[in-house]
């Protein structure tokens, strides 16, 4: 059974991360007051991948200018664990944070597969297929409304590099707590002691060896790891010119809010980049209802084509 270092396992799961973001500095340019809105009109579509009948669910607020509201992907990260489907789960998340755009949540395979040993066996590769036979679904479903990638930890990366692979079909990108960073960088700067640091190293190596090795098990495969220590993240978000808007917290066990810092210093200024780095936050703030006001304001204040 193939396992994470003991010294970074929890922090590693879920910081393979790798994805992320550009410099700003407006750090707190996106605060506002929680925007209410308290109809909204649920719907489901359907995609296929893989041979999988899969779903995704919508929730769009009832206000006036919806027919030209951004539609916004919710882009999970893929850590060691995953979280089975709960239709209601998914419905209360879409209901809970959808703002003045529709906000859809997808059924993913991964979701579908969990506590199946058949987990063991996806790549991490397969979610960039998969994100592209979501977008043609949703873009079919709401016509020629803007679409906004909101991705969250390794979700992020899978979201700048379908945004580059498609250029003129993405209008946005968030980054939550993705970093900017690949997954060995993430790694290091995990960290702490030489013991640690060495550890990382050797699982590392032996993982880059094993690529080739599915685990028939509940479990993440050194396949799928070295897929992830292989994306080209940060030049990913260096050849990426949209908007961006990337939110972290300093709280983030899984990916240093100081590696973000350092990495942002690398990227160039351009006036669509938008970044706050929050001191209270930590990894979890795709459920925190303080980022999605975030995201709601400046969804809001984007003029898109």
């Amino acid at each position: 059974m193939f396992r994470l270092p003991a010294h970074c396992r929890f922090a590693a799961a879920a910081a393979l991360a790798a994805g992320m973001l550009a410099w700003a500095a407006l750090v707190g340019g996106c605060a506002g007051p929680p925007v209410v809105l308290h109809n909204f009109k649920v719907s489901d579509g359907a995609y296929t991948f893989a041979g999988h009948q899969l779903q995704w669910v919508a929730a769009t607020p009832d206000i006036g200018d919806i027919a030209t509201a951004p539609v916004a992907i919710v882009i999970e990260g893929d850590g060691g664990a995953c979280q089975a489907h709960d239709p209601r789960a998914w419905r209360s998340f879409v209901q809970k944070f959808a703002g003045n755009f529709t906000l859809v949540r997808p059924v993913t395979v991964v979701n579908r597969l969990c506590d199946t040993p058949a987990f063991g066996r996806l790549d991490f590769s397969h979610r960039l297929r998969e994100l592209a036979a979501i977008v043609q679904s949703v873009r079919a479903a709401f016509g020629k409304r803007p679409v906004v990638l909101v991705g969250h930890s390794a979700g992020a990366a899978l979201a700048v590099l379908h945004a580059n692979a498609n250029p003129g079909q993405i209008a946005a990108v968030v980054n939550l707590s993705g970093g900017l960073d690949a997954l060995d960088d993430v790694m290091r700067a995990l960290c702490k002691t030489d013991a640690c640091r060495s550890e990382a190293e050797a699982w590392m190596a032996r993982t880059r060896l094993n690529k080739a090795v599915d685990e028939p098990d509940k479990v993440r495969s050194p396949k799928f790891f070295a897929q992830l220590l292989d994306l080209p993240v940060f030049e990913a978000w260096n050849k990426y010119q949209g908007p961006l808007l990337l939110l972290h917290g300093d709280h983030d066990s899984a990916v240093p809010a100081s590696l973000v810092r350092a990495s942002l210093q690398k990227l160039p200024l351009r006036a669509n980049m938008t970044v706050r780095i929050e001191s209270t936050w930590g990894h979890d703030i795709l459920y925190k209802r303080d980022s999605w006001v975030q995201i709601d304001a400046w969804i809001k204040s984007m003029k898109f084509p």
